[in-house]
């Protein structure tokens, strides 16, 4: 199960498992994540408020006044604003969705 780091809603996966190239994309935001590539499209420049796309909770942000980091309390995901990468993401979409 994933989740959209906007707003946190589970992603939607409109190909059946095993296909080459599983996409997952969000119904409420249009942010598409590419599982093979681990890739994010839609999601250029990130809210105030980021989403775990892990397990959906908000991420923390640190500093408080102009986050640079993102992270995840719950599951350990971390999301670094100023090179746009995510870590801790291994176990991000289960093999069985």
């Amino acid at each position: 199960m994933a989740y959209c780091p906007i707003c946190g809603a589970e992603l939607i996966s409109p190909a059946r498992p095993g296909v080459a190239y599983p996409m997952h994309f969000c119904s409420v935001d249009g942010v598409v994540f590419d599982e093979r590539r681990n890739l994010w499209y839609g999601f250029a420049e990130p809210p105030a408020q980021i989403h775990c796309p892990n397990c959906g909770l908000k991420l923390e942000g640190e500093p408080k006044d102009a986050p640079a980091m993102y992270f995840c309390f719950q599951c350990g995901v971390t999301y670094d604003r100023s090179r746009k990468e995510w870590y801790g993401m291994s176990l991000h979409v289960s093999k069985g969705d």
